[in-house]
């Protein structure tokens, strides 16, 4: 295993996390394409963004950090490939394994809200997503708080335009 590979890994890893599904989805790839057509010989594995579920700049970015190399070019098709699928597997392992201790570390009190006054159904999402670990969607109430705004300051002007 190469130590560089891992720590550039790692790094993109720390700087965005959500790369890490996409490289656990091309381990996977690489390894069933290799597992399938073991019976060929010289047979490279390689996969596009569709079967990583990932988008063409995300793999642009690693290809861009040595990650990933392109394998394949057409006008219609591109076909990628790990650089070092074991050192991306043991980094994956060990980013992991990071985060596992580091989530046990650190638990989210229940009363960090407790200051704000009002707003108990945003403090429920919040702490909700805080402790689920992932993104919180608040598209539909700042979408019905600028409706009312927008509402009220149509309602409240003159004349069209203020």
């Amino acid at each position: 295993m190469n130590r560089e590979m891992i720590e550039r890994v790692l790094a993109r890893l720390n700087d965005r996390e959500d790369l890490v599904k996409t490289l656990k989805y091309a381990v996977e790839v690489e390894e069933k394409k290799l597992k399938e057509y073991s019976h060929l010989e010289n047979y490279i594995a390689t996969w596009n963004a569709l079967e990583v579920h990932a988008q063409r700049r995300d793999i642009e970015l690693l290809v861009y950090d040595d990650i990933v190399e392109l394998a394949y070019k057409s006008s219609k098709h591109t076909e990628f490939k790990l650089k070092d699928r074991e050192s991306v597997k043991e980094a994956l392992e060990e980013y992991n394994q990071v985060r596992q201790e580091s989530d046990d570390k650190y638990e989210i009190p229940d009363d960090l809200f407790d200051d704000i006054v009002g707003y108990d159904d945003l403090k429920k999402l919040f702490m909700k997503g805080l402790k689920v670990g992932g993104f919180i969607s608040c598209w539909s109430a700042l979408q019905q708080a600028e409706r009312r705004c927008s509402y009220s300051v149509w309602k409240d002007s003159s004349r069209p335009g203020i």
